[in-house]
């Protein structure tokens, strides 16, 4: 994943620059969210890999599901991707292109995984919490994990907070084995 991470990086930051230019952030996020999902459907990821397909095909097969979904510009960044098959980094692509997006508008997008859903005065306090470590306004998502036990697992962008019953047990774990 780091290797796709470090792919994705500069594609998400010329994406960024080109979409801000334009003034449409948004319309940015949503072609490269749709081209990742298109790239990580199950029957594409069969086409993606096979080794009877082009690298042409492969392009000609995702500008063709995109349907005009996509502007000039986000055509030929998958051209791009597609001549240095990196096509798979296009979900990588998308979630950094986010995280630049979320610093330009000062905010931070905060996961919360949990057992069970969090009640309104629980997301109020992490809100807060999240708000007064990075500064920014919080946009907040509740995961259910019912693994987890209890606790939470919070992640901002690179930062993640294990306060979980599982989480601890395997630090408690690891401090045991030595």
């Amino acid at each position: 994943m780091d290797d796709l991470n470090t792919v994705a990086r500069p594609y998400a930051a010329a994406a960024f620059a080109q979409a801000k230019e334009e003034s449409q952030l948004d319309l940015w996020s949503e072609m490269l969210h749709f081209l990742a999902d298109v790239v990580r459907d199950a029957d594409m990821q069969a086409v993606l890999v096979n080794p009877k397909v082009t690298d042409e095909q492969r392009l000609t097969l995702i500008i063709d599901v995109a349907g005009g979904r996509l502007n000039a510009t986000a055509t030929n960044l998958v051209k791009t991707l597609g001549q240095f098959r990196r096509l798979a980094a296009l979900p990588a692509v998308a979630a950094q292109f986010d995280r630049l997006k979320a610093e330009a508008e000062e905010r931070v997008e905060v996961e919360v995984i949990s057992a069970y859903k969090l009640n309104a005065k629980h997301q109020k306090v992490i809100e807060d919490a999240m708000r007064e470590r990075f500064k920014r306004d919080v946009v907040l998502t509740n995961h259910i994990d019912r693994d987890l036990l209890a606790g939470v697992i919070i992640r901002a962008g690179d930062h993640v907070i294990d306060i979980s019953a599982r989480g601890r047990l395997k630090a408690l774990t690891q401090e045991l084995m030595g």
